[in-house]
């Protein structure tokens, strides 16, 4: 009887005798902890919209030095990801009711564009530039440009009214 009460002792879990290794274990909870800031950080970088998309730190304005337009584009985009961008014209009088608006042909050849709202009148290419007509009237209006970026890393470009000053864009594309 005394063998079977000593044998049901030692099948006791505070009675195992294991080799602990704290500076392990300590290191192993560092690495952790690590782990889970690095992830939280990833988490809010893409909350705050710095992979693309949507978010708070993604979408900037820029406005010509004449005022003739403010340009609204995203600073990060994804690689062929959709992305877009618009330029508001505030209200104005443009002879014959139209207005030319011109994107850089560089920026539009690494952005393939698939719409453009409201629809252009006509397009041409002048030199550098791909020149679209807008018909306006005495009310602002914002145009729409819809495309996807074919290229990594920055994507950088130019757009004016007219003959006016020209405005720079710069989008950051992931891969």
């Amino acid at each position: 009887m005394a063998k079977t009460a000593k044998a049901n002792a030692s099948d006791d879990p505070g009675d195992l005798q294991l080799e602990q290794d704290l500076v392990l274990q300590q290191r192993t909870w560092r690495v952790q902890r690590i782990g889970w800031v690095v992830l939280a950080l990833i988490v809010l970088c893409g909350t705050l919209g710095l992979f693309g998309g949507i978010g708070p730190l993604n979408s900037t304005s820029t406005q010509a030095a004449d005022g003739s337009m403010v340009v609204h584009y995203p600073r990060f985009g994804r690689y062929v990801g959709p992305t877009e961008f618009a330029i508001e014209l505030p209200a104005t009088r443009a002879s014959g009711g139209t207005i030319e608006l011109a994107l850089e042909r560089a920026y539009l050849d690494q952005w393939e564009m698939y719409g453009i709202s409201p629809q252009p009148d006509g397009e041409k290419a002048v030199g550098d530039w791909m020149v679209y007509e807008f018909s306006v009237g005495e009310a602002a209006m914002r145009i729409d440009f819809h495309g996807r970026p074919h290229t990594v890393g920055w994507l950088r470009g130019r757009v004016r009214v007219g003959d006016g000053e020209p405005v720079a864009l710069a989008t950051w594309v992931h891969p």
